[in-house]
């Protein structure tokens, strides 16, 4: 039976909930001016970070490193560290009536205020660089596990914008199921000028840090931003040519911000957008905004006659394994349990086409006993071999 492939939309609706968070799946950026004085201006700024609460994982940063800087040009200068938590945790409402409406996503925000020098620099950047993006990503090199966010205010946005209006913040949209002829508006609403660019994902951090490795290096989980300064490193494309997936079509309208795209293969692909804003032909801004679409198979629970389960031989892949596992179906309430008997790891679901890190495993039989959304329970082994 050919599998079915449905649309879902996972709206941004906030509701309060401390939660544990898997992997990076974008981010955004909002600031207003609050007040300027001769000398110096003050701005409050918001990075807004989203996750894949999927399995197990690290929380969001606590004490998170925001570097601060002055540009002439390419040359930018270190000006001073913020850290900051997350004001709060909040659970990404997903709104839908198939079988995928399980996933789940948070977002946290971090809110600070910043006083910027008039007329120092040709403009500010404040970056955020840290681990971990997904590692199943389809359209990128695997190896670029990190991210970077990063807000551009120049001199001008210090007087155009100094009744402390509130720049709106774009909503990042996160989809699963087959994409075909999909239109999203993801402009912002302001008396200004936008323009809107598909833009290389930037690439900051890696996992340095995590089993050797100095955490606070350019390639590690928490970088130092007196070290690790702007500009950002852009991602390598797996294909250069057709960096969205075979056959994909995507289109960003640079003037309304209407995001047309079709992703008719399998995968979770990253896209990111920058915003630069205008007034009276100024430039006042510029913000990368970045999130992914997955492309993935589910089965409609709210037909009249429910049809047979495509998965009719559900496998482990690869197995033996060093790594990661996968399975070829989705899977709800996962747990892997050793050769003792003892439980090592629980998951919410195991998701067809996303992978699941299990090197920090020791070498041996495992069990993985789950069931399937036709409540069936289902019992599964894999070896873990290789390098712990």
């Amino acid at each position: 039976m050919k599998p079915r492939f449905t649309f879902t939309l996972l709206i941004l609706l906030f509701s309060l909930c401390q939660i544990q968070a898997k992997h990076l799946l974008g981010g955004t950026v909002s600031y207003k001016v609050l007040g300027k004085s001769s000398s110096s201006t003050q701005v409050e700024i918001s990075f807004f970070m989203y996750k894949d609460d999927t399995g197990g994982g690290a929380n969001f940063d606590s004490f998170a490193p925001f570097g601060v800087y002055g540009a002439n040009g390419n040359n930018y200068n270190f000006l001073f560290t913020i850290n900051e938590n997350p004001s709060n945790v909040e659970q990404i409402e997903i709104m839908s009536t198939d079988s995928c409406s399980f996933l789940s996503y948070s977002v946290a925000r971090y809110t600070f205020e910043v006083e910027l020098p008039n007329s120092t620099y040709e403009k500010y950047v404040i970056g955020y660089v840290r681990c971990c993006t997904a590692t199943n990503i389809s359209n990128i090199d695997p190896m670029e596990s990190g991210m970077a966010l990063a807000l551009t205010l120049y001199p001008a946005a210090f007087e155009f914008e100094e009744e402390a209006k509130v720049v709106p913040v774009t909503s990042i949209p996160f989809f699963t199921g087959e994409y075909i002829d999909t239109l999203i508006d993801m402009s912002i609403d302001d008396e200004y000028t936008k323009e809107y660019l598909l833009t290389r994902p930037l690439v900051g951090g890696g996992i340095a840090g995590v089993n050797f490795g100095d955490p606070q290096a350019c390639d590690g989980i928490t970088p130092n931003p007196l070290n690790c300064p702007p500009p950002y490193a852009g991602v390598v494309y797996l294909d250069e040519d057709t960096p969205y997936g075979m056959g994909s079509e995507v289109n960003l309208d640079a003037m309304t911000g209407e995001f047309h795209f079709n992703i008719p293969t399998l995968g979770i692909i990253l896209f990111e957008m920058t915003i630069n804003r205008y007034a009276e032909g100024e430039i006042l801004s510029s913000v990368n905004h970045r999130w992914t679409t997955n492309t993935s198979v589910c089965i409609e629970t709210n037909v009249e006659e429910p049809e047979p389960s495509f998965c009719q031989d559900i496998k482990i892949i690869p197995n033996p394994t060093a790594d990661f596992i996968s399975v070829n179906c989705n899977i709800l309430d996962v747990v892997i349990l050793d050769a003792t008997g003892k439980v090592v790891k629980k998951y919410d679901a195991f998701l067809f086409g996303l992978s699941t890190d299990v090197s920090d495993l020791s070498n041996g039989l495992y069990t993985v006993k789950a069931t399937t959304f036709d409540e069936e329970p289902i019992t599964l082994r894999f070896v873990k071999t290789g390098p712990r």
